[in-house]
């Protein structure tokens, strides 16, 4: 390894970053959903924190159950637990959650995502 060269570890809040990416919804949806307080999950990044905190984390995983505690916090193993339905991710649906998003079922097969359209 060279002096240029950087190792790279992913921290609690990329791999939230990336949880939200694959759910395709927003940080304030998600904060609203969670419980979490507005802006809290935009603070931290910006402030460089590696890491949100216990009750944050406990609001995620409570409401999130298919989120791997695993992965959110260490990074070991799947992202989710099982398959991840729009249902998961909103809660109680609507046709304005489904246009908006374009989701109706995202599931997670060996890796592979597939999405069901209407």
């Amino acid at each position: 390894m060279t002096n240029n060269q950087e190792i790279t570890e992913q921290t609690m809040i990329d791999r939230l970053d990336s949880i939200l990416r694959a759910m395709k919804i927003s940080q304030s949806r998600f904060e609203k959903r969670t419980g979490i307080a507005k802006g809290t999950l935009a603070s931290n990044k910006s402030r460089g924190y590696k890491e949100i905190g216990q009750k944050n984390v406990e609001r995620i995983l409570s409401t999130y159950p298919v989120i791997n505690p695993d992965y959110l916090l260490l990074g070991n193993g799947k992202m989710f637990n099982g398959p991840l339905t729009a249902e998961i991710i909103f809660g109680q649906v609507t046709n304005r959650d489904r246009s908006h998003h374009n989701v109706v079922n995202q599931i997670h097969t060996s890796g592979k995502e597939k999405i069901i359209r209407p």
